[in-house]
C-alpha cells in the first residue's frame, strides 16, 4: 500500500480559517492556536483527523480508524517540521509525534508510516 491511497489530497480538504478555528473550539481552549496560518491549518488538520467526532461532523465518518491514523499523524508532523523551521527543535512535539507511534492500530503499515514521515518533510 502507498501512502497515495491513504492521504486525502490537501486540494480534498476544503477548509477556510474559519472551520479550522471550529476544529480548535471541539477541541477544546487548552490547545495553543499557532498564530501562521499554515501552522494553523496544519495541527487544526492532526486534531480532525485525529478525533472520531470532530472527523465525523467534517464529512470523514467514513474513514477507518487506520486511515485516519495515517492522516492524522501526517499532518501532526508536517506541523511538527513546520515549527522546527521556525523556532528550532521542541522536544514536547517530538514527544508528541513518538506518542501517536506508541497509539497506531495494530494494521498500521510500518512501510506506509515511512512513506508519510518523508512526504511530511517535503510538504512544502
Amino acid at each position: 500500500m502507498s501512502i497515495n491511497k491513504v492521504l486525502i489530497p490537501e486540494r480534498e480538504l476544503a477548509f477556510d480559517d474559519l472551520k479550522i478555528e471550529e476544529v480548535f473550539k471541539a477541541k477544546g481552549d487548552r490547545w495553543l492556536r499557532p498564530k501562521e496560518p499554515d501552522s494553523r491549518r496544519a495541527l487544526g488538520l492532526h486534531f480532525l483527523f485525529g478525533d472520531d467526532n470532530i472527523r465525523r461532523r467534517a464529512g470523514f465518518g467514513w474513514m477507518s480508524s487506520t486511515v485516519a491514523y495515517y492522516n492524522s499523524y501526517y499532518w501532526l508532523l508536517v506541523f511538527a517540521t513546520m515549527h522546527e523551521e521556525r523556532y528550532g527543535v521542541d522536544v514536547g512535539l517530538e514527544q508528541q509525534c513518538i506518542q501517536m507511534l506508541e497509539l497506531m492500530p495494530s494494521d498500521v503499515d510500518w512501510a506506509v508510516v515511512g512513506e508519510i514521515r518523508e512526504a511530511a518533510k517535503s510538504h512544502f
